[in-house]
């Protein structure tokens, strides 16, 4: 994400074949993982840089 903006791309899709990590940003629900807090915090600081921004799930056995 960060190079992107470093790109000044203003608008992207971003794919993972990790739909737990799509789930919990979906649901924006950072107090069932505190861990992972300064992660969140700086997700959501790059992600409100774009003009556009999704990440969505894609299956590993569709990436190719």
């Amino acid at each position: 994400m960060k190079s992107s903006i470093q790109l000044d791309h203003s608008a992207m899709t971003f794919k993972t074949d990790c739909l737990q990590l799509v789930r919990l940003l979906e649901e924006d629900d950072e107090d069932n993982w505190p861990s992972l807090l300064a992660e969140f915090d700086e997700f959501h600081l790059i992600r409100s840089m774009f003009n556009f921004c999704s990440i969505s799930f894609l299956p590993r056995s569709l990436n190719f």
